[in-house]
């Protein structure tokens, strides 16, 4: 941690624990599944309501302020990256309730905020309010959750009682999970969910060279980590451990994987051209020096492949 940096105060009995860590593995080892923030700190706490609490060792992690989970509120300065706490409508037999769900602020534009949600598919637009201004209708809708907190306190279910437990120590649990969980180097994130890094398979270095090319020519726009699984077939990995695999096997190649994070998945394009040898199916010249750079036919140099690329030729003049 940088010197000076201000941490979060967390109650003890709120941090975690190696223990919580250790079961966290031990889930993902045993269910061969990621889990996004929300769902590991439900089934913590899901653990701790039924067999109380071991505070163990949790002095090793700090939570830096600027890192931490915090609670919605449409007139909070916000950013992209920022994590939040947000009241989330949930159904149950006989009505209605809020649950209080992790997220992830991914873009700002003005007023606008473009969120991903534990749990949810795809993302959401919520507004912010201007500042400076007192909107009666904010505070109802502020004093309305609290009361929604208040509502599930004597509940006798399992998941109304966790809704209050986070509703009351959401921002602290969630902020020393979320913490705990990046320094840890058992653990990997994508898109918001959490994997064993020793599950994931990677894939093997022919397979990405060979994913590289493909991109070369049939990718016209940025591709998820699940539709480049589509492109490279593997016998041994499947669901989880097959996209974790992908993601850090590209990640490992900067040089040939750029991941362009505009949305609620990342997205990955081609940084440069992929190695190889390359045959030139058309003729070309340099626009900027009318020099030929290739005749039909012809194996290409790689200064001319570097040139084709940055021209942003190369995938239309090689053959494939």
């Amino acid at each position: 941690m940088t010197q000076g940096a201000r941490c979060l105060e967390i109650p003890q009995r709120l941090q975690v624990s190696e223990q919580d860590l250790d079961r966290i593995a031990h889930w993902m080892q045993r269910t061969q599944m990621a889990y996004d923030l929300t769902a590991l700190c439900r089934r913590l706490l899901a653990q701790r309501l039924r067999h109380g609490c071991e505070l163990g060792d949790a002095s090793r992690c700090e939570v830096p302020v600027a890192d931490a989970v915090r609670e919605w509120d449409p007139v909070a300065a916000w950013q992209a990256g920022d994590r939040v706490l947000l009241p989330i409508p949930r159904y149950t037999d006989r009505f209605r309730v809020f649950a209080p769900v992790g997220g992830e602020i991914l873009k700002r534009q003005g007023r606008t905020l473009v969120v991903r949600i534990d749990g949810q598919p795809g993302t959401r637009i919520y507004g912010i309010a201007a500042k400076g201004r007192n909107y009666e209708a904010l505070e109802r809708w502020r004093q309305s959750f609290e009361g929604t907190a208040a509502a599930v306190a004597d509940c006798q279910d399992p998941e109304l009682c966790i809704d209050h437990v986070l509703w009351l120590h959401g921002r602290a649990f969630l902020s020393h999970l979320l913490a705990a969980l990046r320094q840890d180097r058992r653990f990997v994130e994508l898109d918001g969910d959490w994997f064993l890094r020793r599950l994931a398979i990677r894939p093997s270095t022919a397979q990405v060279l060979g994913l590289a090319r493909e991109m070369l020519w049939v990718a016209d726009r940025p591709l998820t980590d699940l539709e480049l699984g589509h492109w490279m077939p593997s016998s041994e990995a499947r669901g989880a451990a097959k996209r974790f695999g992908i993601a850090l096997a590209l990640t490992e190649r900067p040089d040939l994987f750029t991941c362009i994070a505009s949305g609620p998945h990342c997205r990955w394009v081609l940084s440069g051209p992929p190695p190889g040898p390359y045959r030139a199916r058309y003729a070309a010249y340099d626009p900027e020096t009318y020099v030929p750079l290739c005749e039909p036919g012809e194996s290409l140099s790689p200064a001319v492949v570097a040139r084709l690329w940055a021209l942003g030729l190369l995938a239309d003049v090689v053959q494939r």
